[in-house]
C-alpha cells in the first residue's frame, strides 16, 4: 500500500512536466482556419504578427491553455505560446482583430499579457 501511495505522490508531483504533452495530444488539429470574406469567398491575404510577453505561466499546460484561448479569437491564424520564453507569437488578420483584442483574450485566461515586444 505504501508503494502505491509513493507512486501516486510522484505522479502528482511531476504533473507540470508531462501535462503539456498530454494536453497537446488532445488539442492537435484544433488550429484556426483562415478567415474568409463572406461576400465573395475570397481568402484575405493580409497578415500581421505580434509577439506578446505573458506572465503567470508556471508550466507547459499553462501555455496550452493560452494557445486554446487565442485560437478561438476571430482572425487569429497561427499561435505559438512558449512557457520557456514567456511569450506568445500570434499571426492574425488585421481586418478581423487587433493586438488589443489578442491581449484581452490572454488576460481573460487569468494570465497577464504584458508589453507587445514586436509588431512587424
Amino acid at each position: 500500500m505504501l508503494w502505491l501511495a509513493t507512486i501516486g505522490v510522484i505522479a502528482f508531483a511531476t504533473f507540470p512536466y508531462y501535462s503539456g504533452a498530454l494536453l497537446k495530444a488532445n488539442t492537435q488539429g484544433n488550429e484556426s482556419p483562415a478567415v474568409s470574406d463572406a461576400t465573395n469567398g475570397v481568402e484575405h491575404s493580409s497578415e500581421a504578427a505580434v509577439v506578446v510577453k505573458v506572465s503567470g505561466m508556471t508550466c507547459a499546460s499553462c501555455a496550452l491553455h493560452i494557445h486554446d484561448a487565442l485560437t478561438k479569437v476571430p482572425g487569429v491564424k497561427t499561435v505559438d505560446v512558449s512557457y520557456e520564453k514567456g511569450q506568445a507569437v500570434i499571426a492574425y488578420d488585421p481586418a478581423a482583430t487587433n493586438p488589443d483584442a489578442i491581449r484581452a483574450a490572454i488576460n481573460a485566461t487569468g494570465y497577464k499579457a504584458g508589453e507587445v515586444v514586436s509588431q512587424p
